[in-house]
């Protein structure tokens, strides 16, 4: 089904990823936080699927640089999985860049759960990787929850980019 295909690169994830970070916040905490994912070289598996889970506690607040590069000249296979859960009345302003080697493949599922009075502003730039693949969705599972998403794909020759988001309100 459509669907199923949707979810194809994170169920890959869920069953394959070594490299994980998880942060949790308190409830009313701020927390800036810096990421770089870097792939070095395909792995024996063929690829590195990083994953990523951040919940912001209530009335918490998350400023988060998100940084995608790769080795020069290597060829990689990146299938990343971000899934960010703000709990009540909790703010998120997010930037994620990718930049990878033109010889890579960078595929990301991202997860986002935006709960009551929760408000995120997301900005990607995508430049770099011969294909790249974000596939997002968005679940709005309360009343007043806002999402501000900028996105900047810049390709050359013959990159591929694109993006498929999906939003759901609750």
């Amino acid at each position: 089904t459509p669907d199923d295909v949707d979810h194809l690169f994170a169920t890959l994830n869920a069953r394959h990823a070594r490299e994980a970070l998880h942060v949790t916040t308190d409830r009313e905490a701020a927390l800036q936080l810096e990421i770089w994912c870097i792939s070095v070289s395909a792995q024996t598996d063929g690829a590195a699927h990083p994953l990523l889970r951040i919940e912001v506690g209530a009335g918490g607040q998350l400023d988060l640089v998100e940084r995608h590069a790769s080795a020069p000249d290597t060829p990689t296979l990146t299938n990343l999985a971000l899934y960010l859960t703000l709990a009540r009345d909790a703010q998120a302003r997010i930037v994620r860049t990718q930049a990878c080697d033109l010889r890579a493949q960078h595929q990301e599922t991202l997860q986002i759960d935006l709960q009551s009075g929760t408000h995120c502003e997301l900005v990607q730039i995508t430049d770099g990787a011969a294909h790249a693949r974000t596939t997002a969705f968005v679940r709005h599972s309360g009343r007043e929850s806002r999402l501000r998403w900028a996105s900047a794909a810049l390709g050359r020759g013959t990159q591929v980019q694109d993006a498929y988001v999906h939003v759901d309100h609750a």
